[in-house]
């Protein structure tokens, strides 16, 4: 079932009129920006809490939230750990586009159904499938990862212009964690002569 989500209704859906399994929420939304407030999501919180459905919550763009008003996350909502799975992606805080680097958080609260309508651990299914079918990602980018969250790694420049600002200053050498290999910064001399200096 697809649900309407224009600027007519401020990309801010309707509750479904009949019961769904599956619920597929993405804020803040790509490509038009918009956010959800905290009671927008409680609204389908409550909702799939009501229905024994399940969400799935793309908050890959989180890292774009200023408001702090605004949930940057569905488990600031009571009783989501319930009802809801959320990704998180590290190509909008960290610039690893292309890099296929996220993660999943799957509590241990949450149910899915069989056929039958019996409950089934969703965690224990999503572990069983990670344990089972996939080796993850390059371990240097999970090292690059994990060094997002080091006391140094939030104050690296991610963006292309934060890092062309960074070498003007003479800046991008001074964080300690690992770097991608196209992090480089140009010196007015190499500059001229086509090189690239690592930073």
């Amino acid at each position: 079932m697809s649900l309407p989500c224009t600027a007519e209704n401020d990309f801010q859906p309707a509750l479904p009129d009949r019961h769904v399994d599956l619920i597929y929420l993405c804020y803040p939304n790509n490509p038009t920006g918009a956010v959800m407030t905290r009671a927008a999501l409680k609204r389908w919180v409550d909702y799939a809490r009501a229905q024994d459905a399940v969400i799935v919550y793309d908050a890959a763009y989180e890292a774009y939230i200023r408001d702090p008003e605004l949930p940057h996350s569905i488990y600031e909502v009571e009783g989501a750990r319930e009802v809801a799975i959320e990704s998180r992606s590290f190509s909008k805080n960290a610039g690893f586009t292309g890099l296929r680097m996220a993660y999943t958080v799957v509590p241990r609260e949450v149910q899915g159904r069989t056929a039958a309508g019996n409950a089934v651990s969703l965690n224990q299914l999503w572990l069983r499938r990670q344990s089972t079918k996939s080796n993850g990602p390059p371990y240097v980018i999970q090292r690059a990862a994990a060094a997002v969250y080091t006391p140094e790694g939030p104050t690296r420049p991610t963006s292309g212009s934060a890092r062309r600002r960074a070498c003007r200053r003479g800046t991008s050498s001074t964080a300690s964690w690992p770097r991608p290999t196209w992090w480089a910064c140009r010196d007015p001399a190499s500059a001229r002569a086509g090189k690239a200096t690592s930073g």
